[in-house]
């Protein structure tokens, strides 16, 4: 787990340091707007703010693929060792006799004694209490 948590480490620091650039660089270009812009027009000044307002906007976009990306990164870098780790939880949960283990933390169900898809009766009953009505 340990070489898990580097490697996502070192990606989720080049990540990071991409988005200090764009973020830098932003910010140098809105201090200059602001030192110029007493003695650019109104035409002018309404471009440069529009054009570093998309700037913004397309960093934002950035940052929330990056996360996006640094997630599944993390997923697929720990999904052998999550294997490993639900082998485990079966072999004990079955062992031990219980009907169902679950993540205390985040609540995730690692293991059913039953794995009974109730879906349908749910709707089924539901449809039962709350049936639509017509027109």
């Amino acid at each position: 787990m340990k070489g898990v948590r580097e490697k996502l480490k070192a990606f989720h620091m080049s990540k990071q340091m991409e988005l200090k650039k764009e973020e830098e660089k932003i910010s140098k270009l809105h201090k200059s707007f602001q030192k110029k812009s007493m003695v650019m027009n109104e035409k002018t000044k309404m471009e440069k703010q529009k054009e570093i307002q998309a700037m913004v906007i397309e960093l934002n976009k950035k940052k929330y693929m990056m996360e996006r990306e640094i997630q599944r990164f993390g997923k697929k870098a720990q999904a052998p060792v999550m294997n490993k780790i639900k082998a485990v939880i079966d072999s004990i949960s079955l062992k031990e006799a219980v009907d169902f283990t679950l993540d205390t933390g985040t609540g995730q169900l690692y293991y059913a004694k039953n794995k009974i898809d109730l879906t349908q009766k749910i709707i089924d009953e539901y449809n039962k209490k709350h049936p639509v009505k017509a027109n």
